[in-house]
């Protein structure tokens, strides 16, 4: 059985988790529990670097 992709993308600056993305914007969370999960990972690496663009936080991928 193959596993499936389960993946969010953390602000290491802040110890925070991306909660939702719009167009030019981000909202982070403290809580772990209300993270935005991405399933497919050629978007969650695509919005990744580009957050690593934008912004001059530390962002990771984070299980």
């Amino acid at each position: 059985m193959t596993k499936q992709y389960s993946v969010s993308i953390k602000n290491q600056t802040y110890g925070s988790w991306v909660k939702s993305i719009e167009i030019n914007s981000i909202t982070e969370t403290a809580l772990k529990s209300d993270r935005y999960m991405f399933k497919d990972k050629t978007r969650a690496n695509k919005i990744l670097k580009i957050l690593k663009e934008k912004y001059k936080h530390t962002y990771i991928l984070d299980n």
